[in-house]
C-alpha cells in the first residue's frame, strides 16, 4: 500500500514516530503488568493464602506502572506532535524547491491547482497520516506481539496464539471492506461538496435573489437538493455501517474465541483460575489497536491517494535547461555617459538601460498537452528599442506567444532566435535565470502579494533605496495613493485585494520598471481597468519603448496606433502586420476591428453624439463625505442595528454561557427529536451490551468452571455463557448500526432544517444583513459552521446521551453489587469523562485560538505565495521566498506544538484517572470481600466492568474534538435565527391598495431625507428628482452616498427624516412584492451562479421564456458572444473557466434587470473597472434601454455620465 520513501521522509520523522511507538509499548506493558499483579493477589485470596506481604507488593508495583503510564502518555503525545513538525515543513518545502527546479516552464507539467492543493489541503492529510496512521499501524502489528510474550510465558500459549493470529486478519478484512466502497465514498463526498457549495453560493446571491423574487425558488430548490443527498448520504452510511460491524463482529468473535480456548485449558488442567480472569482483562488490548486502526483506514487511503499525487509530481522529470549566457553589455554613447556621469542622481532618466536584445521567431508552433494546436507556424521579429504590438480576438494565441518568448512555455516546434550585441543564439540554448534577468512579463493577472508597497517593489531589485522606490511609483502615477496612506509601508492584502484593479496594475508595472529589464512584455495590461489608469498605464509604456524592446499585447485597437509595428493575429496565425496607417488602408481584419471598437468606445469618451439630447447637469446638496466607505462605517453594526442606531440592536459582543449554548443547540433537534432519543437508547443498549460480555465470561469462570474440571466444556452449563456472549455479540452489533443510522438520519434532518431556517432567516434580513463589510465571511462562516454542527447532531448528541445513560444504567448494576462501587463507577465517569474533558476545553481556548490562527496564517500565505509563484521565478526571489516559508511555518510548529504540549497535560489526567479509578475498583471490592460484604465473583465482575468502561463508554471529548469551534459556529447560527430585520416587509394587505407604479410609472422623489450609518451622517435634509424614460446619472467621489441612494430607493433601510416616494406614494406604505416589481437594481459585483447563462439571466425573472431571454441579451449586447460559445445559451458558467470577463459579468447583470421589466433601474457603478471597449458597449444598450425606462447609474466615473440626459452632481 505504501511506498518505501515516503514513509519516512526523513531521519528526524522515522526517529519521533519509533519513540512514539515505544512510548505507546511502554504504557501497555505497565498495563499488562498491573493486570498481572491483579492475578497474583486475586489468586491468593481465592487460594486462601496469605496476602500482607503481597499486597504491599503490589501496590508498589502499580504505583510504578502509573507513573510509567502518565511518563508515556505525555512523551507520546509530544513525539506524535514532533513528526508531523518535520514532515509538514519538509513537504512544503520539497513542494517549493521542485517548483523552483521545474523553472517557469513548471505549467507545462502540472497545472498549478494540483500544487496548491497538495500544499494546502494535501499537507495536513499527509500530516495526519503520519501522525496518527502510521503510529497506529506499526502499533498494531507490535502490540499483538507484546502481548502475545507476556501471556505465552506467563499464563497459556495457545489462547494467546489464537488472539494473535485474529488481529492482523481483521486489519486486512477492514482494508477489503474499505477499498471495496471507495468509489461510493468518493461519490459521496463529490455530492456533499456540490450541496456545500450550492448553499454558499445561495446565501452569497441572497440579496440578488431576494430583489428579483428568486429567493423562494432556490429555497425550494435546496429542500431538494438536501432530500435527495440525504437519501444517497444514508446509502453511503448503510455501507459503512456493514464494513464497521463487520470488523467490529470479527474483534469480538476473536475475543470470545480466545477466552474459549483459554477457558478449555483450564478445564483440562493446563490453565489457573486467575489466569482465566487475566485472560479476559487483557483480551481486548489485542484488538483494540486494530479497531483504531480500521476507524482511520478511510482518511489513511484519502493521504495514500495524496501521497501518490505528491510523488508523482516530486518526481516529474525536470526540463534541460540551456547554458548559454545573453552578456548584454550596458552600452550608451561618449556623449551620454559624461551627461549621465556630471549629472544629479535624481535628476537621471528613471531606467536608463538600453536594450540590445531582438526576438526573431520563425514557423513557429505550440500545442498544450491535450493535442490542440494553439500556433500554426508564427513568424515575428521583435527589433531592439521597439514598440511592437501583437493584437486579435481572444484565444488566437497572443498570450501563448507571450508567454513562450519569456520562457514559460517550451514545448514549441519551430526557432526562436535571441539577438544581442551581433550575436544570435537559440532561445532553447539559453540558461533560464540568464533569461529570466533581461526579461518581464506584465499580465493582467500579475500577482500583488501581502506585505507593504515597499516589499513588493524590492521582489524586482533588493539592494533599491527609497527614492528609487519612490521613482518607479511616480512614474506610473502611485505617489497621491501611497502619500494618502502609509507611504511605502501601506499594507496589501494577497491579490492586491485592497486595491483597486487599476492601482494593482500599475503597482505590478512599477515593480516591473524597477527590475530594469531590457525586454518587457505587457499582456492586457490595460484590460478591465479604468480610462484614467489606463491613460496613465499607456504613458509609460511609450516611454519605455524609446529605450527598451517593448511587446504590447492588447484588445484596445486605440492603444497600439503608435506602434512600430503592429502583428494581427487570428487561429494561430498572424494574418497581417504593419503600422496603424498602412493595416487601415488594407481595410482587412484590422480595419474592420479598430472600426467596430471606435464606435462602441464613443459612447465612453463622448464622442457620440445624441440625437435630440442635450444633457442637463445639476448640483445636489445634502451630502456628506463618510470618513472612510460608506459599506465599512456599519462595521459596528450587531445583528439587527438599524442604521440610524435605533433599538433594534442585538449585543452579540456577549456570548452565551456553554451550559446555555448546548441547551440552545440540543433545542434545534425538535425535527428529529424521537429520532434522536432512539438513537441515544439503542446506543446506550450497544454499550451495555459490549460492557456485558466480558462479565458473562467473568461469571463463566467464577461461578462454573471450578466445578468442571476434566469434563466436557461444550456439554457443560458454561456453554450456556458463551452463547449469552454471542447472543450479545450479534444485539452489540446491530444495535451499534442501528444507533449510527438514526444519528445520522437524525443529523440529516436536522441540519437540513438548519439551512432552510438559516436560509429563511437571512431572506427575512436581506439585503440590509447583507451590506455588512463581513458578508464574504458571514458566508463562509455560516456553511462551515453548519459542517461542524453536523459533527455535533450525528456523532455528539445522541452518543453523549448514550454515554451517560449507559454509565447510569452501570453504576446502578454496581451500586446494587454495593453501594460503594456505584458511587466509585460513577465518581470515575464524572470525574475522567465529564469533568476533566470540560475544564480541558475551557482552559485550552488561548492555545487552541492561537493554533488556529497560525493555521490560517499559513494557509493564507501558501495560497498568495503560490498564485504568485510565476512573479517569484521572474524576480529571482526564489530563495526569499522559501526562507520566508520556513519562517511560517516555524511559526506554525511553535503554535501546534504549543497545542499539544497544552494537551498532553490533559492528556494524562484522563489516562492516570481512568487508570487509578479501574484499580481503586479493585482494591475497594477486595476490601470489601475481605469485610465479607461481597464475594470474590463480585469482585472479579466489578473490576472487569471498571476496567471496561474506561474503554468502551466515551468521554465527552472524545465525542467532539472541535468543541470549540462547534460552540462558536453554534452561537453564531443562533444569533442569525434571533436576529430582527431592519425593515419590516410590507405584505399586499398592509399595502397600499390599488398602488400600480410598476405599470404606470411617472417618477421618484427623495425629500429633504436624512440618513445615517450608525451616528455618522451620509445624507442630510437631501432632496432629489428622478424623471420617467430619461437616463440619470448620479455623479461624485467614492463615499459619498450614491450608493446610499439607490439601497434608500430599494428600502434596503429606512430614512431617519424626510420621504421617498415612487408614483407620489411613500415607499413605507407600498406592498414590498410590488415594489419589488416596480425597480430593478444591478450592485457593484454581479452574482454570478454556477448554473447555465440562460438561467443566470432568468434569474431577472422566474419562469421566463427562452425568447424573454435572448430579448433582454441583446438590450445587453450580450447576445453575439453567447452565441460564439459552443453550447449558447446552455453553456455552463463552470465550462467558461476564467474566460467570463468583467463586462461580460455586468451584463449579464443588466440582462437580469431589463428581464425583469420594471420601470425604474437602478444600476451601482455599472462599467466600473472596465475598459472603453466593455464601458462603451454597456452604455449603448443603456442608451438605447431609456427609450422605455427611467434608469439611474451612479458612478464615480466622468465617463459613464456623457450618455446621461441628467447628471446629479455630489
Amino acid at each position: 500500500m505504501l511506498k518505501n520513501r515516503l514513509i519516512f521522509f526523513t531521519d528526524q520523522t522515522r526517529k519521533y514516530i519509533l519513540l512514539g511507538i515505544l512510548f505507546q509499548e511502554l504504557s501497555l506493558i505497565a498495563r499488562i503488568v498491573s493486570v498481572f499483579q491483579i492475578g497474583d493477589l486475586l489468586n491468593a485470596v481465592i487460594r486462601g493464602r496469605p496476602y500482607d506481604r503481597l499486597l504491599y507488593r503490589v501496590l508498589a508495583v502499580i504505583a510504578v506502572c502509573l507513573i510509567l503510564q502518565a511518563v508515556s502518555a505525555r512523551f507520546q503525545t509530544q513525539m506524535e506532535a514532533r513528526s508531523v513538525t518535520d514532515i509538514g515543513r519538509t513537504i512544503r518545502e520539497k513542494i517549493y524547491d521542485k517548483i523552483m527546479t521545474l523553472g517557469a516552464s513548471y505549467r507545462e507539467k502540472v497545472p498549478l491547482t494540483e500544487i496548491i492543493y497538495l500544499s494546502t489541503e494535501g499537507v495536513p492529510q499527509i500530516e495526519a497520516f503520519y501522525e496518527k496512521f502510521i503510529p497506529k499501524l506499526i502499533y498494531s502489528a507490535t502490540a499483538p506481539v507484546t502481548l502475545f510474550l507476556f501471556m505465552a510465558v506467563a499464563i497459556n500459549v495457545r489462547s494467546s496464539l489464537v488472539f494473535l493470529l485474529c488481529t492482523p486478519l481483521l486489519t486486512v478484512i477492514g482494508f477489503m471492506i474499505m477499498r471495496a466502497f471507495k468509489n461510493m465514498r468518493s461519490a459521496y463526498h463529490d455530492d456533499y461538496s456540490t450541496l456545500r457549495a450550492h448553499f454558499m453560493e445561495n446565501l452569497r446571491g441572497l440579496p440578488t435573489l431576494k430583489l428579483y423574487r428568486a429567493d423562494d425558488i432556490k429555497a425550494d430548490e435546496m429542500i431538494r437538493e438536501a432530500e435527495e443527498f440525504s437519501t444517497s448520504a444514508m446509502r453511503f452510511y448503510t455501507l459503512q455501517m456493514v464494513e464497521e460491524g463487520a470488523a467490529e463482529l470479527f474483534a469480538l468473535m476473536g475475543c470470545l474465541m480466545g477466552i474459549l480456548v483459554g477457558t478449555s485449558e483450564y478445564v483440562y488442567g493446563t490453565f489457573s483460575l486467575t489466569g482465566c480472569i487475566i485472560l479476559i482483562l487483557l483480551s481486548v488490548e489485542f484488538f483494540i489497536p486494530s479497531i483504531r486502526l480500521c476507524e482511520m483506514l478511510r482518511s489513511a487511503d484519502t493521504a495514500y491517494d495524496i501521497s501518490k499525487r505528491l510523488t508523482d509530481f516530486l518526481e516529474i522529470k525536470e526540463p534541460q535547461f540551456g547554458s548559454r549566457e545573453l552578456n548584454v553589455p550596458h552600452i550608451y554613447s561618449e556623449t551620454e555617459e559624461v551627461v549621465l556621469a556630471n549629472m544629479d542622481r535624481y535628476e537621471r532618466p528613471r531606467f536608463l538601460k538600453k536594450s540590445g536584445i531582438s526576438y526573431t521567431l520563425s514557423d513557429v508552433h505550440f500545442s498544450y498537452a491535450q493535442g490542440r494546436e494553439i500556433l500554426h507556424g508564427v513568424n515575428m521579429v521583435l527589433p531592439p528599442e521597439s514598440f511592437v504590438s501583437l493584437v486579435g480576438p481572444s484565444g488566437s494565441g497572443k498570450s501563448t506567444v507571450a508567454e513562450i518568448l519569456c520562457g514559460k512555455l517550451k514545448n514549441y516546434k519551430g526557432e526562436i532566435k535571441v539577438g544581442c550585441d551581433g550575436r544570435s543564439m537559440n532561445l532553447y540554448d539559453i540558461r533560464e535565470p540568464e533569461l529570466l534577468s533581461h526579461v518581464v512579463l506584465v499580465k493582467t493577472s500579475s500577482h500583488i502579494f501581502r506585505g507593504t508597497i515597499e516589499e513588493n517593489l524590492r521582489m524586482a531589485k533588493k539592494n533599491a533605496d527609497d527614492q528609487e522606490l519612490l521613482d518607479a511609483l511616480d512614474a506610473v502615477h502611485l505617489l497621491p495613493f501611497i502619500r494618502s496612506h502609509d507611504g511605502l509601508k501601506t499594507q496589501i492584502e494577497a491579490g492586491g485585494a485592497n486595491l483597486s484593479a487599476g492601482e494593482a496594475q500599475r503597482l505590478a508595472i512599477a515593480r516591473a520598471l524597477l527590475k530594469d529589464a531590457e525586454v518587457l512584455i505587457f499582456d492586457e495590461t490595460t484590460s478591465n481597468i479604468d480610462a484614467d489608469s489606463e491613460a496613465c498605464i499607456m504613458s509609460v509604456i511609450k516611454e519605455l519603448s524609446r529605450r527598451k524592446t517593448v511587446l504590447l499585447i492588447s484588445h484596445r485597437l486605440s492603444n497600439v496606433t503608435d506602434c512600430d509595428c503592429i502583428y494581427v493575429m487570428d487561429n494561430g496565425l498572424i494574418r497581417e502586420s504593419g503600422t496603424h496607417e498602412e493595416l487601415l488602408a488594407r481595410r482587412g481584419i484590422y480595419n474592420k476591428l479598430y472600426r467596430t471598437q471606435k464606435s462602441l468606445e464613443d459612447y465612453s469618451t463622448g464622442d457620440m453624439k445624441y440625437e435630440g439630447k442635450e444633457q442637463q447637469i445639476l448640483h445636489l446638496k445634502g451630502a456628506h463625505k463618510a470618513a472612510g466607505n460608506a459599506q465599512s462605517s456599519r462595521k459596528s453594526e450587531g445583528p439587527g442595528t438599524g442604521p440610524d442606531g435605533s433599538g433594534e440592536k442585538k449585543n452579540t459582543d456577549k456570548h452565551r454561557n456553554v451550559l446555555v449554548l448546548l441547551a440552545e443547540l440540543t433545542g434545534l433537534v425538535s425535527p428529529a427529536f424521537y429520532l434522536t432519543l432512539l438513537a441515544a437508547f439503542l446506543g446506550m443498549a450497544a454499550t451495555l451490551c459490549l460492557l456485558f460480555i466480558p462479565v458473562i465470561t467473568g461469571s463463566a469462570v467464577m461461578n462454573e468452571l471450578s466445578q468442571l474440571r476434566h469434563e466436557e466444556l461444550l456439554s457443560s452449563p458454561v456453554a450456556r455463557y458463551f452463547q449469552f456472549a454471542v447472543l450479545l455479540v450479534i444485539l452489540r452489533i446491530i444495535f451499534s448500526a442501528g444507533e449510527k443510522y438514526l444519528s445520522h438520519f437524525a443529523a440529516h434532518r436536522i441540519l437540513s432544517q438548519i439551512r432552510h431556517e438559516v436560509y429563511t432567516s437571512l431572506r427575512r434580513l436581506a439585503p440590509a444583513r447583507f451590506e455588512k463589510q463581513d458578508k464574504a465571511e458571514l458566508v463562509q462562516v455560516l456553511t462551515d459552521d453548519i459542517e461542524h454542527l453536523e459533527t455535533f447532531y450525528a456523532e455528539t448528541t445522541g452518543r453523549t446521551l448514550a454515554a451517560l445513560l449507559a454509565a447510569l444504567a452501570i453504576g446502578f448494576y454496581l451500586w446494587a453489587i454495593h453501594m460503594y462501587a456505584g458511587i466509585l463507577m460513577l465518581a470515575g465517569y464524572m470525574i475522567c469523562s465529564v469533568l476533566i474533558p470540560m475544564v480541558r476545553t475551557h482552559l485550552t481556548t488561548d492555545a487552541s485560538a492561537s493554533f488556529r490562527h497560525e493555521t490560517g496564517e499559513l494557509g493564507s500565505f501558501l495560497l498568495d505565495q503560490l498564485n504568485g509563484i510565476d512573479d517569484l521565478q521572474q524576480y529571482g526571489n526564489g530563495e526569499d521566498g522559501k526562507q520566508q516559508l520556513t519562517a511560517r511555518c516555524t511559526l506554525f510548529d511553535e503554535a501546534h506544538e504549543q497545542y499539544e504540549g497544552t494537551g498532553a497535560l490533559w492528556n494524562i489526567l484522563e489516562k492516570s484517572g481512568s487508570f487509578l479509578f479501574s484499580f481503586g475498583m479493585f482494591f475497594l471490592t477486595l476490601f470489601l470481600h475481605i469485610r465479607g460484604q461481597v464475594s470474590v465473583s463480585e469482585v472479579v465482575t466489578c473490576t472487569i466492568i471498571e476496567f471496561y468502561s474506561f474503554k468502551f463508554i466515551p468521554t465527552l471529548f472524545g465525542l467532539s474534538g472541535n468543541t470549540g469551534k462547534m460552540l462558536a459556529g453554534g452561537d453564531l447560527i443562533l444569533d442569525i435565527l434571533e436576529e430582527r430585520p431592519v425593515v419590516q416587509d410590507v405584505s399586499e394587505a398592509e399595502g397600499k391598495l390599488g398602488w400600480d407604479g410598476y405599470k404606470r410609472f411617472h417618477g421618484a422623489e427623495m425629500s429633504r431625507v436624512t440618513f445615517a450609518y450608525d451616528n455618522e451622517t451620509i445624507l442630510q435634509d437631501f432632496t432629489i428628482l428622478l424623471w420617467p424614460k430619461q437616463l440619470i446619472g448620479i455623479h461624485g467621489p467614492e463615499g459619498c452616498g450614491k450608493s446610499t441612494i439607490l439601497k434608500l430607493l430599494l428600502r434596503f433601510w429606512d430614512v431617519d427624516n424626510g420621504s421617498i416616494t415612487i408614483c407620489g406614494e411613500d415607499i413605507k406604505n407600498i406592498a414590498t412584492r410590488r415594489l419589488r416589481d416596480a425597480e430593478s437594481y444591478m450592485a457593484q459585483d454581479t452574482v454570478i451562479f454556477h448554473d447555465s447563462i440562460a438561467n443566470n439571466i432568468a434569474i431577472g425573472k422566474p419562469g421566463a421564456s427562452r425568447v424573454e431571454i435572448i430579448r433582454a441579451a441583446k438590450k445587453a449586447a450580450l447576445h453575439d458572444f453567447i452565441l460564439s460559445l459552443p453550447k449558447g445559451y446552455d453553456t455552463q458558467i463552470d465550462e467558461l473557466g476564467n474566460r467570463l470577463s468583467d463586462g461580460e459579468r455586468k451584463r449579464i447583470g443588466i440582462a437580469r434587470a431589463f428581464l425583469h421589466n420594471a420601470p425604474l433601474v437602478l444600476l451601482d457603478e455599472p462599467t466600473g473597472q472596465l475598459d472603453s471597449l466593455n464601458e462603451g458597449m454597456i452604455l449603448k444598450a443603456l442608451v438605447e434601454e431609456c427609450r422605455e425606462k427611467t434608469i439611474v447609474i451612479a458612478s464615480t466615473r466622468d465617463s459613464a455620465m456623457r450618455a446621461c440626459d441628467t447628471v446629479f452632481k455630489m
